[in-house]
């Protein structure tokens, strides 16, 4: 992102790595070629997550940032729906060269949008930066703009310009440690390991309807949550969305633990719509904060100097703890039990209300030196705004 930029990245490698893992899976001969494929596409993905929210944040005006910042959550909910209603009649094969299709229109639409202003000014382009926000409807804010990135950059102060001490620097380490804890309380939620066991879960309950039917009225509920969450983002601050999102999808949790708890010792013939709901809310509680929000806060407390830089490594941490908690719900399952793995998550989500609490700044219509400020406390007399990265 730093070398390309935010659109140089999202047109040259990531369409990249999306086309050709479409194409390996399409013509697949083999499994190590499917494989291939999907390694590609994981590259594709990451990349995704990393520039999408880190370009949202730069291009959009404060007032209509957390909007926006619910839109990809949003598509990606409408791009999986599409996805499973189109496997009804593609075979895997087809499904991944339609796919093709998608990527060229995706370079297309990343063709028209302009670079980022941030990016374009932390490189000295001024007079670009200036014609970005013009294309972006941000003329009258442009002043503020160039005051607020020249905080933000440090242009001015090439003292730690280009050396790895700025990495060490504690404006820099706390939002840094801030975003790899809000994103490890985002993935001991259970949200993505619940969702992929959710077969195997609802088999288990003993649910009267069809294990399909409660697949695809999930499916429905996800999509409905993350429309919610555009509005919530618009009025509420982003602090409440998490916190209300923490606590509602721990309770949800407990519901969920303490049904496959009784189911073990006694019938529970009259309350198997029980999982059913108790996952509708847990989905719906997630949308709203985590899955809607968590994404937009970490750009925005990232100093914009790192922002770049930076923001890749979270979203590798997250899905390293999304991979450790998959694979160890099996185990907790197998050793005490559902309810033992769905009491965990709420444990952990509950720890992470407190941190939400009093570890994170709210971010709605804040600029990036008043961000700063909640994580230098002490500093908040003493430093120069011209230094605040």
């Amino acid at each position: 992102m730093e070398r390309m930029g935010r659109r140089g990245a999202a047109l040259y490698i990531m369409s990249m790595a999306y086309l050709i893992g479409f194409l390996l899976i399409g013509a697949a001969l083999n499994v190590e070629m499917i494989i291939a494929g999907r390694f590609c596409g994981g590259i594709g993905l990451g990349l995704t997550l990393s520039i999408t929210p880190v370009y949202l944040v730069e291009v959009s005006s404060l007032q209509i940032r957390g909007m926006l910042g619910v839109v990809p959550p949003l598509f990606t909910q409408v791009g999986l729906l599409a996805t499973y209603i189109s496997g009804c009649w593609m075979d895997w094969r087809t499904l991944a060269l339609s796919g093709v299709a998608i990527v060229i229109l995706f370079v297309v639409f990343i063709w028209i949008i302009p670079e980022s202003p941030v990016y374009l000014a932390s490189k000295g382009k001024f007079e670009e930066a200036e014609g970005t926000l013009i294309q972006l409807g941000r003329i009258d804010d442009s002043l503020k703009f160039f005051k607020d990135i020249q905080k933000d950059l440090n242009i001015f102060d090439l003292t730690l310009a280009d050396s790895w001490k700025q990495y060490l620097d504690p404006r820099v380490v706390r939002p840094l440690l801030s975003c790899f804890a809000l994103m490890f309380f985002f993935q001991a939620t259970g949200y993505n390991t619940i969702i992929a066991f959710s077969l195997i879960l609802f088999r288990e309950s003993g649910q009267t309807i069809h294990e399909h039917l409660a697949t695809g009225i999930t499916g429905g509920v996800i999509l409905l949550s993350a429309m919610l969450a555009i509005g919530l983002a618009k009025v509420l601050p982003r602090k409440t969305l998490l916190v209300v999102s923490s606590i509602g999808t721990s309770f949800s949790l407990i519901i969920l633990g303490a049904y496959y708890y009784i189911k073990q010792t006694s019938p529970v013939t009259n309350w198997t719509f029980v999982p059913l709901l108790s996952m509708m809310m847990m989905i719906t509680f997630f949308m709203i904060g985590f899955g809607a929000v968590a994404w937009t806060v970490m750009a925005e407390i990232l100093p914009a100097k790192v922002r770049g830089h930076l923001y890749p490594f979270t979203v590798a941490f997250t899905w390293a703890c999304n991979f450790g908690f998959a694979k160890s719900f099996v185990y907790i399952q197998r050793s005490i039990g559902s309810y033992g793995a769905f009491w965990s998550y709420a444990s952990l989500t509950l720890c992470g209300t407190f941190f939400i609490i009093k570890g994170l700044p709210e971010t709605r219509n804040k600029s990036s030196e008043e961000i700063g400020r909640f994580f230098n406390p002490l500093a908040r007399n003493s430093w120069s705004t011209e230094n605040v990265i």
